[in-house]
């Protein structure tokens, strides 16, 4: 699931009435099975991850600094700061004139995710034993991820 959506659930709950909340809120007219596993995956973070590690030969040439930790870092530091910029935009655009204020389960949720998922993607960790346990550890923490959800995640809307 990208930053854009858990943004657009956020504002969903935090603005009453509005067109974005009821869309936001409808529920899916089928049973999704991979919203479990999905929800958290920050798609927008990880992308550019997965980009910049495909890319990191051609950076290290030019910027011989930077490593693969460091965009493995910058990566994390974004991830919490786009779903907040994303949140705060949406919420503007919804015309609510209610003081921002996102719950922070999503905010970590996405995070671990990012931590998680980034580390399955080859370049960071060396072995192919690492790998195969980053890959299956990011499955596992995405699902423990959505099932934490309704102990510390934002109580949904009353109907």
């Amino acid at each position: 699931m990208s930053l854009s959506r858990l943004a657009s659930q956020q504002v969903a709950r935090n603005v009453a009435g509005s067109i974005h909340a009821s869309s936001a809120t409808a529920a899916p007219d089928k049973d999704d099975r991979f919203d479990l596993l999905t929800k958290y995956i920050p798609t927008e973070t990880l992308t550019l991850y997965v980009a910049a590690m495909a890319a990191l030969p051609a950076i290290t040439d030019t910027f011989p600094n930077i490593k693969a930790l460091q965009l493995y870092i910058a990566g994390a530091v974004l991830t919490p700061v786009i779903l907040l910029l994303a949140g705060y935009g949406k919420q503007r655009a919804a015309g609510s004139t209610a003081a921002f204020r996102p719950h922070p389960w999503p905010l970590f949720a996405s995070l671990v995710a990012y931590l998680v998922w980034a580390l399955s993607v080859p370049g960071l960790l060396d072995g192919k034993n690492a790998q195969i346990l980053a890959g299956f550890g990011a499955v596992l923490v995405s699902t423990l991820l959505s099932m934490l959800e309704p102990a510390f995640g934002p109580r949904k809307p009353a109907a």
